[in-house]
Order: structure tokens, then C-alpha cells, then sequence
């Protein structure tokens, strides 16, 4: 929305079209949540590959970690007493949570003031006039790939994998020159 908005070219009726499917969407969503239920009985039965479970064993250390965390990837080890061999997670499938107790609130403030920042010169490249159409497809392609692997964080841990951190660097590379 914020590309077509900056450039020059006229709203089309397929634009309209779109902004109506996501804002009834939304709509039908918070409705659901706040006095349907139906949806929210059928979220909560998804099964999370013990995810859930995993989330709140972190949950739990997480006020006896320090601010500046217990060390790179003991995630793993603090919550060990809650499993058994045939169920130890590898990583905590949450990023935040990950960073949280491995580099502590600092780490995490870190992590995400990086991110935000990366995300806001992102906006004010596809906003400016001064770039250039490619430039700026380019700056909303990197920062939408940004958005993307920060929601995604919540529920897997894309920045274990060389190749999604690979992209990311070139993406925050994108945004950052």
C-alpha cells in the first residue's frame, strides 16, 4: 500500500479490492475473538510439535535470567529439567524468547532496535521522492522480506538457518545503504 501510495500511478479498482478483503478480514477476526469463540476454540487445538510447551518452560526462567542473559544457545540447557531425552527441544522456536534468555533483555532490546531500525529507513526510502522507482521497489521488497522473518521468529527460529540469515543480511544491506 505505502508503494502505491508514493508513486504516481492512480488507485485501480484491484487495489480497492484488496484493502476491502483485509479490513473485512480483520474485521471478521477481532469479531470472532472478542464474541464468537469459534475461533479461538479452534486456535487453541492446533497442535504446536510442543511448541506451547516449550514456550512455557522458557517462560518460566525467563525472571531468573539476568539482563544480559546466560550465554549463547543455553536455551536449551536451562530447560532441560522439564523433558525427557526423546523430546529435548534444540532451540526455544521463539527468537525473542531465545535472545531473551540467552543474551537478556539487553540482547533483546538489541535485537529489536535493529530490526526497527532497519524497517524504519525502509519506510522513509519507499516514501522519499528522491529515489528512484527501482530503488524503491527494491527498499519495499527488502523491508516486507525484514517484516516477514521478524513474525515469523515468533513461532520457529529462522535466524538458526544460514541461508534465512543470509537473506536477511542482505535485505537489512539493502535497507541500510
Amino acid at each position: 500500500l505505502a508503494l502505491v501510495f508514493s508513486s504516481n500511478r492512480k488507485i485501480g479498482w484491484f487495489n480497492f479490492v484488496v484493502g476491502g478483503a483485509l479490513i473485512v478480514g480483520l474485521g471478521v477476526f477481532a469479531f470472532e475473538c472478542l464474541f464468537g469463540g469459534h475461533l479461538s476454540d479452534r486456535l487453541e487445538q492446533v497442535d504446536s510439535h510442543l511448541r506451547f510447551l516449550i514456550w512455557g518452560a522458557v517462560c518460566e526462567i525467563l525472571p531468573s535470567v539476568p539482563v544480559y542473559g546466560c550465554g549463547a544457545n543455553v536455551t536449551q540447557w536451562e530447560i532441560v529439567p522439564w523433558y525427557n531425552e526423546w523430546q529435548l527441544p534444540n532451540y526455544a522456536h521463539n527468537e525473542y524468547l531465545q535472545a531473551w534468555v540467552d543474551y537478556g533483555m539487553l540482547g533483546l532490546l538489541l535485537m529489536l532496535g535493529v530490526l526497527l531500525s532497519h524497517v524504519v529507513q525502509g519506510v522513509r526510502c519507499v516514501l522519499s521522492e528522491r529515489v528512484t522507482p527501482n530503488r524503491r521497489v527494491l527498499s519495499g521488497l527488502a523491508m516486507l522480506l525484514i517484516v516477514l522473518l521478524a513474525v515469523y521468529a515468533l513461532v520457529d527460529f529462522p535466524w538458526h538457518s544460514f541461508a534465512l540469515v543470509a537473506l536477511s543480511a542482505f535485505s537489512c544491506g539493502i535497507l541500510a545503504s
